[in-house]
């Protein structure tokens, strides 16, 4: 299916099971899909450059193709499996990614979420960011390799936690807020910090 909404938005958001959809202009796009293992064969083609992106692929992974590039706006993910981008992205407003218990991984250096990163689910969480860089986890965060140009803000309600063998690389200051009786571990002899480190 081909879609375009010029300036309008495109909103597929009930339960649709999705073939190949091309959506070839949009200001914001809503699509959710249930099919099964969809993946990159089933990812939308989408402009280079949107408002606001909601993708709900129930049943599948999400790979992100490498558009769009630029979202002014939002962007939203939950998926039935992993949730990954090898491609960059700039996110101007704030950024929500639900991978249940898989991993999710953006680990373009040109990445830059302007907003606040809010993660749902337990998997590893693997991100790179040209600029700052703000983690908000919805319960304990397992963290991945972590490479930010600037600062590095993480927060969760419960544990905060870098996987063995993972790296945390910061050009500014790291600051890491646990949930009450809550604990930050961090992997040791795998972190370079060039600036503070408060915890809280």
């Amino acid at each position: 299916s081909s879609l375009t909404a010029g300036t309008g938005n495109v909103i597929l958001g009930s339960a649709n099971t999705l073939a190949a959809v091309n959506v070839v202009s949009a200001t914001d796009v809503t699509l959710r899909s249930l099919a099964l293992n969809a993946g990159t064969a089933l990812f939308p083609t989408l402009p280079a450059a949107l408002g606001s992106l909601t993708l709900v692929f129930d049943n599948s992974a999400v790979t992100m193709l490498a558009n769009p590039s630029n979202l002014t706006g939002n962007l939203s993910i939950t998926a039935g499996g992993a949730i990954s981008s090898a491609n960059p992205i700039s996110v101007g407003g704030s950024t929500a990614l639900n991978a249940g218990n898989s991993a999710i991984t953006f680990d373009n250096a040109a990445n830059d979420f302007i907003g606040t990163v809010a993660i749902g689910g337990t998997g590893l969480v693997t991100m790179r960011d040209a600029n700052n860089l703000i983690l908000a986890g919805q319960q304990s965060l397992n963290l991945g390799n972590i490479t930010t140009v600037g600062a590095f803000t993480v927060s969760s309600p419960g544990n905060i936690t870098s996987a063995g063998g993972s790296t945390i690389t910061t050009g500014g200051t790291i600051t890491l807020t646990a949930g009450n009786n809550a604990d930050v571990t961090i992997a040791p002899a795998s972190d370079s910090f060039l600036d503070s480190v408060p915890l809280s």
